[in-house]
């Protein structure tokens, strides 16, 4: 890896160590921001070899972008290259104006002019095709991801649900002023949930949700979990993949369908759509972690849905994978 590329890849780094998170409020937003021309043409995800040895990939940053028109009047036939397949990318998009014209386009082909720089285009646009390629198939295991995580979310949302309950009933008896309220084990008889049951905590003389035993709720959640936890090991396989094919680019570009899937998991703008607790996250938990407060077992038990930071690949996918974009590169 040459200087220049090393140096923009640590700056990657170093910039966004700090993980944000998404807060979609309607569907369109769950499933991320079209990236601009811009962005596209400056590298929106780049992942370093440090990051990938920590099993991340991080958002880009805009420090030391270059515009459209600073790439079109100065840049290098590199960068030019990129900001034309960008362009191309985005045509795949309804409704994005924002497109080279024309013209904008014969500047970048005038710039096409030793046969060295016929090769370089041409090695470009065999990555941008195999990259496009590759992407359908991450496509499909991201969107395999989501499918059994919104089964955990319907799972998670009831639990959620039922100790809402909980504590709205426990609110009612807490704020009693000498009003006479029925006895509390009658009325937690009274409520019939799905995989849990609603008991009294004798002690505290206070309303629990109760989801475990053989058949309850908390079993169908640890099936749920299960399953989008692999489904996003796959997953992680094509973006460990991706990455070190990245750090070996010559266009280091990366397709808009990769960037948004990619960036959805490790934002979890989905997840975070679908579920507003956010004790049931595993990304959460880790945070506190990091920053030294103590995590009890109920923490561990209650953060079930997978963080794309913690889990690593499928070792099967992986490889799969490795021979795949070898595969796509090679071919004619």
């Amino acid at each position: 890896m040459s200087g220049e590329k090393k140096q923009k890849l640590e700056e990657r780094v170093q910039e966004a160590k700090k993980r944000t998170f998404a807060n979609a409020q309607n569907a369109a937003e769950a499933e991320g921001t079209l990236p601009t021309l811009e962005e596209l043409a400056n590298g929106k995800l780049l992942p370093s070899k440090e990051q990938l040895d920590a099993g991340e990939v991080i958002m880009g940053t805009s420090k030391g972008w270059k515009t459209k028109s600073e790439i079109l009047k100065d840049g290098t036939l590199i960068e030019k290259v990129r900001l034309y397949f960008s362009s191309v990318d985005l045509k795949g998009y309804f409704g994005e104006n924002t497109r080279l014209t024309t013209e904008e386009e014969a500047k970048i082909f005038a710039s096409v002019k030793t046969y060295g720089d016929k090769e370089l285009f041409e090695k470009c646009y065999r990555e941008y095709s195999a990259l496009i390629e590759y992407g359908e198939k991450l496509r499909f295991y991201f969107k395999s991801f989501q499918t059994s995580l919104a089964m955990l979310a319907v799972s998670l949302n009831k639990w959620d649900g039922y100790e809402r309950t909980a504590e709205t009933l426990n609110d009612i008896f807490n704020s009693n002023n000498g009003e006479q309220l029925p006895d509390v084990y009658e009325v937690a008889k009274r409520f019939t949930f799905d995989g849990a049951k609603l008991k009294v905590d004798k002690e505290k003389r206070s309303f629990v949700v109760d989801i475990s035993g053989r058949g309850g709720l908390y079993s169908q959640i640890k099936q749920h979990a299960k399953s989008a936890k692999e489904d996003l090991s796959n997953f992680k396989a094509f973006t460990d993949v991706l990455g070190e094919f990245m750090n070996t680019s010559t266009l280091l570009y990366m397709p808009i369908s990769i960037v948004m899937n990619i960036e959805n998991a490790a934002k979890e703008s989905y997840a975070r759509y679908l579920v507003k607790n956010l004790s049931f996250f595993r990304s959460e938990l880790n945070e506190r972690r990091e920053n030294g407060e103590a995590i009890t077992p109920e923490d561990e038990r209650r953060a079930v849905i997978p963080d794309f930071y913690e889990v690593t690949p499928t070792k099967e996918v992986y490889k799969a994978c490795k021979k795949y974009i070898k595969d796509l590169m090679t071919d004619d």
